[in-house]
């Protein structure tokens, strides 16, 4: 039976590849990038997957070798690939694939290659007469007869070559018995059992002088099922918000407040929470209705978060897809593109460094190179920040603290920054004239206003210090809502009092000012008022 099963397969490998010329059972891998000298018209072999209803374009990651431009690192095509084509040496048949599913820019294309499987989604029509294969599903038996086909660089013709299974030599790879050969350009094609059923893909062959003997390692089918469970999981969960709360660290998390339903999305501008079956948060986008937009709380259209055992990794992107800068106010800008949290064994966060897009580590426009972080319990941390030379710095001009304990409330949102000793305990900042700032949200994530205090949490006027205002012990916002659990308003004002909770004057003789918007809830115009309520310059 098994000799009538291996005679059948082989005759439908000839009817389709060379008779017929019908079905294209393996396929070329064409790279076109948009610095067209990095172009490749046969970067190696690959076929058509059907998995679980949907069909994948695979062929070899280590083709990669072949088929990138001098920035490429890492299993990332960045923004330098134009199209990436299958195509049929014999026929015209071909599928220009769409996403890289399995990219990762933090794995480096490496040799020998590990878990040898390129993924790409396909969204266009697929010809009639290119084979999609489907996976075995049985385990392999030693001795039992497989055949690899692929498309050697200087054949006309796919070739198919007999082998035996031997072993599972490690974890992710196949051994099989297979003649001695120059399968140069077959990377990426498919392993089948004699019923036409994949069980791996062409990855490793050489010869191994010592043993006199071909090795051939085909890889298995373990890493291609484990990307695709964990793909379609991936966008497990989405919830719609209309704003963020405000945050005063890069440990804390940015967190949406505002929540409202997919259908309301279209109506407002909102920021898109996507997350994975695990519950961990994969990006963050920001809509204006349903048009992407950088006009975001941190600057950009996405954070693109990549979770990591010992590390989170949060990377920022515009609405076009490409690469973006940041800008956060404790940061003050300075070509932030990615942040780097080192994790604990408990995933809370213990240090940051900034990087550009370059990947080079940079430091933020107030000059901070590194961040520390300790967590104290489940509501506050202590945070400092190191110059590059590595002495300490400020956390901010406005909060000029080298060591800060930051605290949230029992909704999640920012409730207090008190300045700590070396010892733990709160001090006053002499040049501040504080040692605490206490913040106002509302239970909807609404910041209604903040106050400085001493160490006895009594009221103290803010000093001249750093080029900041100053005169005052407390602020306060008062909204013109169009609905306060949204966060939606026509506008606001900004008032201070002294330390005695009076109507005060700041130093530039401004008590209140207000922020007026237009209907599409843009900023529009701040008028300045004095204890008297004249308007001033």
């Amino acid at each position: 039976m098994k000799f009538l099963n291996k005679i059948f397969f082989v005759c439908m490998l000839i009817i389709f590849t060379n008779v017929f010329a019908q079905i294209d059972s393996v396929l070329v891998c064409k790279a076109e990038f948009k610095n067209s000298k990095f172009d490749n018209a046969h970067a190696g072999s690959g076929f058509l997957l059907r998995y679980k209803s949907k069909i994948y374009a695979i062929t070899a990651k280590h083709v990669l070798f072949f088929a990138r431009t001098d920035r490429m690192k890492a299993i990332s095509f960045g923004n330098e690939l134009k199209a990436w084509t299958f195509y049929s040496k014999e026929n015209e048949s071909k599928v220009t694939v769409g996403k890289l599913i399995n990219e990762n820019t933090n794995e480096a294309i490496t040799m020998p290659p590990k878990r040898d499987w390129l993924i790409f989604e396909v969204n266009s029509i697929i010809p009639k007469n290119i084979a999609v294969y489907t996976l075995r599903d049985s385990p392999l038996k030693k001795g039992e007869h497989l055949y690899f086909l692929g498309c050697p660089y200087k054949k006309e013709k796919p070739i198919s070559v007999e082998g035996t299974f031997v072993n599972y030599p490690k974890e992710g790879s196949l051994s099989l018995n297979v003649p001695k050969g120059n399968y140069g350009g077959c990377s990426g094609g498919p392993v089948l059992d004699t019923h036409g059923k994949l069980v791996g893909i062409v990855s490793m062959g050489y010869f191994n002088q010592k043993e006199q003997k071909y090795v051939f390692e085909p890889a298995s089918l373990s890493y291609f099922k484990n990307v695709i469970k964990n793909y379609s999981n991936r966008y497990n969960k989405t919830e719609f918000y209309t704003k963020l709360a405000g945050i005063i660290s890069p440990n804390m998390k940015y967190k949406g407040r505002g929540r409202i339903s997919k259908e309301e999305s279209v109506t407002l501008k909102h920021y898109r929470f996507t997350y994975n079956n695990k519950g961990d948060l994969l990006n963050i986008k920001y809509f204006n209705k349903n048009k992407p937009s950088d006009d975001s709380y941190y600057g950009t259209h996405m954070v693109k978060y990549v979770h990591f055992k010992d590390r989170l990794i949060r990377t920022y992107l515009d609405a076009k897809g490409k690469k973006a800068i940041a800008y956060r106010h404790y940061y003050l800008g300075n070509k932030i593109h990615k942040e780097v949290f080192q994790l604990d064994k408990n995933k809370n966060k213990t240090s940051l460094i900034l990087k550009d897009s370059l990947d080079n580590q940079v430091e933020s426009g107030m000059g901070s190179y590194m961040f520390k972080f300790q967590r104290v319990d489940k509501k506050s941390f202590i945070q400092k920040q190191f110059k590059k030379d590595g002495t300490p710095n400020i956390l901010t001009t406005y909060f000029p603290f080298f060591n800060a304990k930051i605290s949230i409330n029992k909704d999640g949102f920012l409730q207090s920054i008190v300045n700590m000793d070396d010892d733990g305990n709160p001090v006053l900042n002499f040049n501040a004239g504080y040692s605490t700032v206490i913040f106002n949200f509302n239970k909807y994530g609404n910041e209604l206003g903040w106050s400085f205090h001493d160490v006895s949490n009594n009221f103290v006027n803010r000093k001249n210090y750093l080029n900041m205002d100053y005169g005052f012990a407390k602020v306060v916002y008062n909204f013109d809502w169009k609905n306060n659990k949204l966060g939606l308003h026509n506008g606001f004002k900004e008032s201070y009092y002294d330390l005695n909770n009076k109507p005060t004057e700041n130093n530039k003789g401004i008590h209140t000012i207000s922020y007026r918007y237009n209907k599409d809830g843009n900023f529009s115009k701040m008028i300045k008022y004095n204890l008297q309520g004249k308007e001033i310059e």
